[in-house]
Parts: C-alpha cells; structure tokens; sequence
C-alpha cells in the first residue's frame, strides 16, 4: 500500500523547475496574446473577404449574361420537375371516401352485422335477417346509386 506520493515517483512540489518552466512557456505563447478581431487575423494571414474577392473579379458582361440564361434556364426545368412530381403524387394519393373505405374494410366493417344494419336502415332499407342478405341489399343499394351520389354534390 503506497502512502505518499513520493514513494511512486510522483513529484510533489509544484514549484519544481520543469513545472514552472512550462506554466512561463505557456503564458508567453499563449496567455498574454489580446484577441485578434477576424479582420486583424484576415490581414495576418493575408486573406481578404469573400464580399472584396467578388468585387475585384467581376465577370464582363457576356460572361454576366450566360449566366443569368443559365440560372433561368435551371429555374424553369425545376419548375416542370416540381410540377410533374405534384402531378404524380395526386394521381396516386387516394381520396378521404377511399381511405377510409379501405380502412373499414381493413378492421372488417362490411363484414360486421350491426355496422350493415345501422347504414341499411339510415338508407332507408329494413335489413334483412341474415348477414349474407344485408350484404346483397348494401351492395345492390351501392350499385343503384353509384353515379347519383357524385353528381349530386356538384
């Protein structure tokens, strides 16, 4: 069991020369240097800012102008590429009625006696007494006013 420091090699005085030699070291390079604004360091380095390097390059002005037809050029081919993708994700999203057919479907509702009953008798159907005829007489019912629904609304 080890009781003191010195017994494992460690140095205890904190005043030894090579301890104070490197705190010296230290505050000469780093400790006493003041903050450098970032433009006092850009011209230390020898860089200059973005806002300079585009002034002092400015293209002429046939070079301005390609460019210009380049950036409208690249703005209409995203524009038709946005529009196609809209087109396309409307195409294929389904409407509020099919999801949530499909969603009823989905947990059994069409196979369900009272969700039968309740939406033959709010049609104004009497419901048959076994499941198999309230499911003919809602699917007949679906049939007879298919188109009638979808342009009654407009």
């Amino acid at each position: 069991m080890v009781r003191f420091p010195e017994e494992m090699g460690l140095i205890v005085n904190d005043s030894s020369p090579p301890r104070k030699n490197r705190l010296e070291q230290y505050r000469k390079k780093i400790a006493v240097r003041s903050l450098e604004t970032p433009k006092q360091y850009r011209s230390r380095v020898g860089r200059i800012s973005r806002h300079r390097y585009l002034m002092d390059n400015r293209p002429a002005p046939a070079q301005r102008k390609t460019e210009i037809e380049t950036f409208h050029e690249t703005v209409e081919r995203v524009k038709t590429k946005h529009k196609q993708n809209l087109a396309e994700i409307k195409a294929n999203t389904l409407s509020t009625r099919e999801k949530q057919i499909a969603y009823d479907k989905a947990r059994g509702a069409y196979e369900s006696r009272t969700f039968l009953e309740a939406t033959l008798r709010m049609k104004g159907i009497d419901p048959a007494a076994d499941i198999e005829g309230m499911k003919t007489q809602y699917q007949e019912w679906k049939s007879a006013n298919r188109g009638h629904r979808r342009n009654a609304s407009r």
